[in-house]
């Protein structure tokens, strides 16, 4: 436990300690103090400062991205509304008609490669050129390999953490819907893939081919699956780049957009600084959401150095994290998270993580929880709600009810903290 979760009377105790000690200083000590004191609250002043600007940043430059999203989705619409059949495939925009279009041209081992959307530096920009040394067709892999596992997602070289963790907590109908395309078979002999994405309410198409960025030690140098047998993420991390114009373009986020975007759910967050408040009320919450299905992220407190930071009990600062599970045991409430760092990644080392002495046997049979290096960890509530910024949500709603009930978008701005 860290010293800001101590127990008043505790903190009372040492405040008391502080104070007497204080008083037996000299004259000359306690100018010392004094001055120590001073430069500690102007180093946590300056550094507060600048995590507010790079959230700041973050927010101008996710504005202006979703203002060009915008508009790069209206000029497809406009090209939509021409005679797609008499068009060439390089000048038709993403959509159903151009990948069966691709199907029946690409065959016999001849290999798509998207104009739109070319294997060079053009679509990753000068943040991520030095990361790719060159671009490879994948051999041997499969769409979904052995099956589909929600931890399948591994962050490479981009700062997407908080899409990598949408795809974890989207799970097998959501990310199987977003790579069926209204019942539209993939055809991965093609070298292309259709993908769904949401904008507004509406559906977006995305084809990209199978062209993906490698690294200088000749594995692929951005988003892959832990097994190194599955294609599914690196097919929904590129459309999501070319959806937004270039791979530089979805660095930092936050995972209520991304699922958003994944599912066409409605996006919220949380404040935890709030919900701390009470815990109980936030606890009422999650279990809620849960039961009803709803998406859940979390997100880290920023921190000048970004993701190289990391908390004393193991939480990388400024990363967004996939909520899996949230359950109770025996009095214990507990959620299970994971970094999308994956296998090797920094994970939680306090109450309840792998090691911890709190698992018993029955607890772990009881919440299915094993103990390997795969950044998925269990944390108490208490713990989570003082390690963690935010709780992101996408709220699924059955199509029926939300076009039946318009006043469902007024009670979601209801504040339940």
């Amino acid at each position: 436990m860290v010293f800001n979760r101590l127990e008043t009377k505790t903190l009372d105790a040492r405040y008391k300690l502080v104070i007497d000690r204080y008083a037996m200083l000299s004259a000359e000590d306690k100018a010392k103090f004094d001055d120590l004191k001073e430069q500690y609250f102007e180093e946590l002043r300056k550094k507060d400062e600048e995590a507010a600007a790079q959230m700041k940043k973050e927010e101008q430059a996710g504005q202006q991205r979703q203002k060009e999203l915008a508009d790069k989705i209206n000029r497809q619409k406009n090209l939509l509304k021409k005679d797609l059949e008499n068009l060439p495939i390089d000048e038709m925009p993403d959509c159903v008609e151009k990948y069966q279009k691709i199907i029946k041209e690409y065959t016999g081992g001849k290999k798509y490669e998207d104009a739109k959307f070319p294997a060079n530096e053009t679509v990753l920009g000068e943040q991520l050129r030095d990361y790719v040394t060159e671009w490879k067709r994948p051999e041997g892999l499969t769409v979904f390999g052995e099956g589909f596992n929600p931890i399948d997602p591994r962050q490479g070289a981009i700062g997407d953490c908080y899409f990598i963790s949408a795809m974890t907590v989207a799970g097998k109908q959501h990310i199987e819907g977003v790579m069926m395309v209204n019942k539209l078979e993939q055809r991965p002999e093609t070298g292309a893939f259709i993908v769904t994405f949401y904008f507004e309410g509406e559906p977006i198409e995305v084809i990209v081919d199978d062209r993906f960025p490698v690294d200088a030690t000749g594995e692929y140098a951005f988003c892959k699956s832990e097994t190194g047998t599955k294609l599914w993420p690196m097919i929904i991390e590129k459309a999501y780049a070319k959806l937004h114009g270039g791979y530089n373009k979805i660095i930092g986020g936050k995972v209520n957009y991304a699922l958003s975007d994944l599912t066409d759910g409605y996006p919220e967050e949380i404040k935890l600084s709030v919900a701390q408040k009470n815990l109980d009320s936030l606890w009422e919450t999650l279990m809620s959401y849960t039961k009803q299905g709803y998406l859940l992220g979390a997100g880290s407190p920023e921190n000048p150095m970004g993701d190289a930071a990391i908390s004393p009990e193991g939480i990388i600062q400024g990363h967004a994290y996939a909520i899996l599970d949230v359950k109770e045991f025996e009095g214990e409430r507990l959620l299970q998270l994971r970094n999308p760092h994956g296998n090797g990644g920094a994970e939680w080392n306090g109450d309840w993580s792998d090691g911890s002495y709190k698992w018993t046997e029955k607890a772990r049979k009881v919440l299915n929880a094993e103990a390997k290096e795969d950044g998925v960890f269990w944390m108490s509530l208490e713990d989570f709600a003082y390690e963690f910024k935010s709780v992101y949500i996408c709220r699924i709603f059955d199509p029926k009810i939300w076009k039946t009930c318009p006043q469902i978008e007024v009670t979601l701005n209801i504040l339940f903290f």
